[in-house]
Formats: C-alpha cells, structure tokens, sequence
C-alpha cells in the first residue's frame, strides 16, 4: 500500500486548498471468505467487511455504507446472515441502480475497457437498430427486412471484427430515403466498430441533420463517442494503462480529440436533455476529463456526483462504487479528500496495519464541522492506532440513540462496546445485551451477536449462548461454539433441539459423532448413530461451516480400508468400545479417517489469537492424530505382523509425497522415516506393504 505524502498533505492544509488529494492506494481484493471471528479487524483480507465501518473493511463497502448514509432512503441493503463477508458476495441490487446508459452503450471507462467492450456494445446497439427501423413506417417491408439482416451481419464476426463491404451487400435492394439514411448509419457504425474513428466521425457527423429521428439523436451521440474513442487510442499504451504521448503532435491530437468529445457531449445532452443516451452521455464526461488531464473537472464531477442521489447519478450505485475504488488504487490524486465520505474512506483504511499512522494527524482538520463522523474516526484512531481505548470512551461517551440509525451510528456503538471489551469493564456484557435489544438489521445483529458470544466464551458461560432465551441467532457464531467449544452434553442437546435450527442440529450431530469417534467415546459413538436422519446429506466434510448440510452419511456409508481387514465403522468402533487397546481396529479408524478426507481436519485444528472459537474446548479428548496412533502401534510389544508391517507403512506415507506430515501429530526427521522404512523392508520382505513401498520421503 502506497503511503500518502506527508509533503503534500503539508502543502495542501498550508495553502488552505480545500479540494486536497491523497496518495494513498487502497487494494480491495475479493476472495475466499474465510473471516477471523474477532471484532478487531486491522487489516484488509477482503473478506472482513460488515455493517460496521472499520479500517479492514473493503473500501469499497465504507464508501456504500457511507452513501447510504447520506441518502437515507437509498441505504445499503447487506442480505448477509454472517458477521463479516467479502464485497463479491454483495448482490448487484446492493443499492437502486439509476437510469441505465441505453443502446449507445454504457459509460465504461476508456482507459481500462474490458476486451471485449466493442463487441458488448454493438450487440446493444443491434437490438436498438431493430427496434427503430421496425418502428419507422415508411420503410417498405423489403428494405427493412435486407437492414435488419445486414445490421446483424455486419457484427457477427465480433470479437474477430472485420468490416463488411456494404455497397456490395446492398445492390439490388431498393431504398427509399429513410432507407437510405439507415444504410449510412450502418455504415458510420461499421467504421466505429473497425476503430476508424476519424472516418466514423465524420460520418456520424454527416448524420446529424438526418430526418430520421432515431439516426439523427443516435448520429450526435456516437459522434462524441468516437472522438473520445479516438482520444483513448492515443492515450492508452499495449498494456491497456493511461500513457500520454510524448510527441508533441500527437499529444496535441489527443487533447484535441477530448476536447472535441466532450464539446459533443454537451451540445448532444443541450439538444436532447433527457434523450436516449443522457445517462451514459453524462457518465462520459468522466471519459473525456481523464483523457484529456482534466484533474480539476473530473474532481468536479466526483463532487457532484456524490452529492446526487443515486437515481440522478447516471450510473448504478454499485458501479459508481468501483470507479471511485479503481482511483484511489489507480490514481489517487483524482479523488478530492474534500469531501467526507472519500475522506473518511481514506482515513479508515490509513489506520490499518500497513497503513500511515500519521495520516489522521494529517487531515484531522479538514472536517471539523462533521462532528459525529470526525470524532469517530479520532476514537478509531486511538483504538487500532495508538490503543488506548479508554480515549474512545470519551470520544463516545454514550451509546446513543436507540435503535437502527445510521451506519455511522451503529459504528460509533459499536466501537464504544469494542472499547469497553478492551478494558475488560464489568459492564461488558450488559453493553452487548442492550445494544443487541436496540439493533434489528440482521447484518449488524450479527457483528453485536459476535461481541456477545465472544464476551460469553471468555467469562466460559457458552451455555447461555444456547439457552431458550438467547438472542443470540446467527447461524455462524452459534455453529463456531459448537463445533470449537462445546462439550459432549452441549452438542447431544442441541442435536436433539426442536428449537434449533435444522442445520444447527446436523451440524452438533456431526460434531458430536466425529469426536466421540476420535477422542475416546466409541461407544457413545455407536449409540448416536442413531440419531443420523434417513434423508442425511453425502459430501465432502470439508465444508463443515457453510450454509450446505453436512454430509452425516460419512458416519453410515464412509469408505474403508480396502489393503487391510477392516469392517464396517460401526463395527470397529465397537471393537474399540470393548477394548480400547484393539490394535486392528485402531489402525481401521485411521484408515477411516485417511480415506474420507479427516485429515487436518477442521475440529482438531486449533484457532488462532482471541477469536470465537480459540478458547479451551470442553469436550473431553484429544485431537486426532493418524502418525500417533500408528506410533503407538509400533511401541506396543503385542502387534502382530501384519499389523506392524501395515503401521510401518502407513507411517512412511504419511509424508508422501511432499516430504511434510499429513497426519497430524509432531514432525519426525527424514531419519526416522528411513528408520521405519528399513524396518518395514528387513523385517517383513514378503509383506504385500513392504513389496509396494519403494522409497521414504
């Protein structure tokens, strides 16, 4: 991350210039959502965001929180039942988009075009040509039936564009004067989609007087367009990037060509105000500011657009979202820290871990008359910066107001509980509980539900999570104490709930039936089973917390051992349930556990740092371990043959074919596995396991 310029923010607050810019980049990647289960999000992973502004959420989804918070009708709408979620998993309905860019094609931006942009657009211009020649009744059914299917052909070839020869498609073919003026527009637009913008403008150009309504408005229209189309050839290099021309005449060019653009532009949107092609005209002036080095105007236009409603933008919420984050990637400078969203949106994500300390300090002044949002970002300051949360309390020094407000709101109390949290105030529960009693969005229920569940998991009252009278619902906080947490009588009584979810239940069934297997309860084990539904899902156990049900078959149908005696699992756990030091039937678990996918399996992993989940299990047992068990094998003077030649085995492979442990357990020295390798290969020559073991890893 590229750090802002403290010589610049200097020169700006010196020169009291109020449209300042940052220099800051600020990545907002999307990825597997994966999310630490902790209210303290100092960094971006791209899946942290929430409906809390925080510096580790995506800069993308501070600035939809933002907005919506200045056009209150128009807020966010987060369908997330999770405590955090990555920006990719927000629908594109995240707010109304406004108008649409109509036929002409909507306003990408030229600098950075999606390859196969001319194509998209001649495709929505097709379905346009159709709809106004079948509209214009003085066009002969012959006519219009040979335009139709030129039009169609002329950009069949896309992306591998080639332009078709017009004149010679069109012999024979009697056209009357509005046919005529269709013909050239085909032609006009034939030039425009083979990139020979100097002629299409021309032709388009010859086009704005036409009778013909459509041609006419469409002719001005894409005149402009091909004049900054033109201006995008000289300005971007082979690698797609924004690179004016040194040369003088060609960079006289360009400017030309911009100027010409946006001159088109605002003669197009005078004549035709609320025409067919107003929005995405509108959103092309961004097009012609940045080709044309306009930085002032194109600050201009981010100010103004900000300040409209999203209906009036000309551009859908979500997408006006992203150019304003490809800036400040891209080309910082761009974007005026002068107004507070962007501002805040800059502050926030310098106060990450790899951010610049010093950048509040910096701007801290530019917003004084926002006092509600500048002592918010003061108090995150001292929390993720300086961490001296008791300042947060006295920046925030109440809760308040009750209920669902605004996002900046919920932040503020949510960042006061936080504090609270951090000094480990008696209080702290009782914060969590009134603060999830005043908040109904379930998106924010969820985040307060964490500090809840998190407060209960350090005080070891993980029971009232799932008490009767609970309000603690998120399906993701719920399932994380149960699978990390609970104990053995937890997980049986909410497996059996007929208040719990549905999902809930499988999930502590599976909970419960995989560490009963593997800690020492084979015998509760073979009882439960019959607690597994006739209609239980198959699957990978790899996905244990996801919306998918987990696959309780594994327990019923799993796969076992097929180069060793095994019988079925039901069978060897209760082999184990009568005599815990069965060896066979020890070595058939692990089999069961290697074949169906347990290996480094998420129930015997432990979590990191002061996430829900991390503190101390109550289910009694140890975590599973494939290399200890057939350790223990090999220590026991009693171990048939077969069974040590078969532990010797698995032992070596459990290092294939990387060279690192895949069984669990502590790491063993390449000499140890060439011990074992020996032994396996000295001592039993004639076994079947030591014929098919050729080296050790």
């Amino acid at each position: 991350m590229r750090r802002l310029s403290r010589v610049l923010l200097s020169t700006c607050l010196a020169t009291g210039v109020l449209v300042c810019t940052a220099a800051t980049g600020r990545a907002s990647f999307d990825m597997v959502c994966d999310p630490a289960l902790t209210l303290v999000q100092p960094v971006m992973t791209g899946c942290v965001s929430s409906a809390m502004l925080s510096p580790g959420g995506d800069t993308r989804m501070t600035m939809a929180l933002l907005l919506g918070d200045r056009f209150a009708p128009d807020a966010p709408h987060i369908p997330s039942s999770t405590p955090f979620f990555s920006w990719s998993a927000m629908p594109d309905l995240l707010h109304p988009p406004g108008p649409q860019a109509s036929a002409g094609g909507a306003a990408e931006e030229p600098w950075s075009p999606p390859p196969d942009v001319q194509c998209v657009q001649a495709q929505s211009g097709q379905k346009a040509f159709e709809q106004a020649v079948k509209a214009d009744a003085t066009l002969a059914e012959p006519e219009r039936a040979a335009l139709l299917a030129l039009r169609g052909t002329v950009f069949a070839t896309c992306p591998d564009y080639q332009p078709a020869a017009l004149d010679e498609a069109l012999k024979g073919v009697a056209l009357s004067p509005a046919g005529r003026v269709f013909a050239a527009y085909i032609r006009a637009a034939d030039a425009f989609y083979a990139a020979d913008y100097p002629k299409a403008v021309q032709m388009f150009a010859a086009l704005s007087g036409a009778p013909q309504g459509w041609v006419k408005e469409t002719a001005r229209y894409m005149q402009a367009r091909a004049m900054l189309a033109e201006a995008r050839m000289l300005a971007v290099d082979d690698y797609g990037d924004l690179t004016p021309p040194e040369d003088p005449a060609k960079r006289q060019a360009l400017d030309k060509a911009a100027q010409d653009g946006l001159a088109g532009l605002t003669a197009y949107l005078k004549d035709y105000p609320a025409g067919l092609y107003a929005a995405s005209a509108k959103g092309l002036y961004r097009w012609g500011y940045r080709l044309g080095q306009n930085q002032a105007a194109l600050q201009a236009e981010y100010l103004a657009m900000l300040k409209r409603p999203p209906a009036e933008r000309g551009v859908p919420m979500r997408d006006f979202i992203q150019e304003l984050d490809n800036r400040l990637v891209m080309a910082p400078e761009e974007l005026p820290l002068s107004d507070p969203i962007l501002w805040a949106t800059a502050v926030l994500s310098a106060q990450r871990d790899d951010g610049d300390p010093a950048f509040w300090p910096s701007v801290a002044g530019l917003h004084a008359d926002q006092q509600a949002l500048h002592d918010y970002l003061a108090a995150s300051q001292a929390f993720y910066i300086d961490h001296k949360p008791e300042q947060v309390l006295a920046l925030i020094p109440d809760m308040g107001p009750a209920g669902d407000g605004s996002a900046l709101t919920f932040s503020r109390q949510m960042l006061r509980a936080m504090a609270v949290q951090a000094l480990n105030k008696p209080e702290e529960g009782e914060t969590w509980r009134a603060l999830l009693a005043m908040t109904k969005d379930p998106a924010r229920r969820t985040l307060v539900e964490l500090g809840l569940a998190l407060y209960e998991q350090r005080h070891g009252d993980v029971r009232r999570v799932f008490a009767a009278d609970s309000p603690i619902g998120g399906w993701m906080v719920r399932e994380t104490l149960l699978t990390r947490t609970a104990d053995a009588a937890l997980l049986l009584q909410q497996a059996g709930s007929a208040q719990a979810p549905a999902h809930e239940r499988e999930v502590a069934l599976f909970t419960l039936l995989y560490k009963e297997l593997t800690r020492g309860a084979p015998g509760d084990f073979v009882r439960h089973l019959a607690l597994i539904p006739t209609d239980a899902a198959k699957g990978s156990v790899f996905a244990l917390l996801s919306p998918e049900r987990p696959p309780l078959k594994v327990f019923t149908e799993g796969t076992t051992a097929s180069d060793y005696p095994c019988p079925s699992l039901q069978q060897t756990a209760s082999r184990l349930a009568a005599s815990p030091a069965d060896i066979s039937a020890s070595l058939c678990l692990a089999d069961f556990v290697r074949l169906n996918g347990f290996d480094d399996f998420v129930l015997d992993q432990p979590v990191d740092g002061d996430q829900l989940g991390s503190g101390p299990s109550l289910f009694i047992g140890a975590a599973y371990a494939r290399q200890a068990v057939y350790q223990k094998v090999l220590a026991t003077p009693t171990a048939t043959a077969d069974e040590r030649a078969y532990a010797l085995l698995r032992a070596v492979r459990c290092y294939a074919p990387s060279g690192i442990n895949s069984c669990g357990g502590a790491e063993v020295p390449p000499s140890q596995r060439k011990t074992w390798f020996s032994e396996l290969k000295k001592s039993y020559p004639k076994s079947r396991w030591a014929q098919g073991l050729t080296y050790y890893w």
